[in-house]
């Protein structure tokens, strides 16, 4: 996961809840906990993202991971 650099790993987190989310939208009943678990890993990837976007404010562009 090295090749990867961090934030991208959140945004993929970030997709994965978002495409729950959407899946649970077509699903006959999925449930409310099955639509909460979804937005809880979309939530978990945003601020994930978040947090290493603001690492990298006032670094240099080579620097930031």
């Amino acid at each position: 996961m090295d090749r990867i650099p961090e934030r991208y790993q959140w945004l993929g987190l970030m997709l994965v809840g978002l495409a729950w989310i959407v899946l649970c939208e077509v699903l006959p009943d999925p449930g409310l906990l099955t639509k909460l678990i979804g937005w809880a890993v979309s939530g978990v990837g945003l601020a994930g993202w978040l947090y290493v976007e603001s690492k990298n404010l006032g670094k240099a562009k080579g620097d930031r991971r």
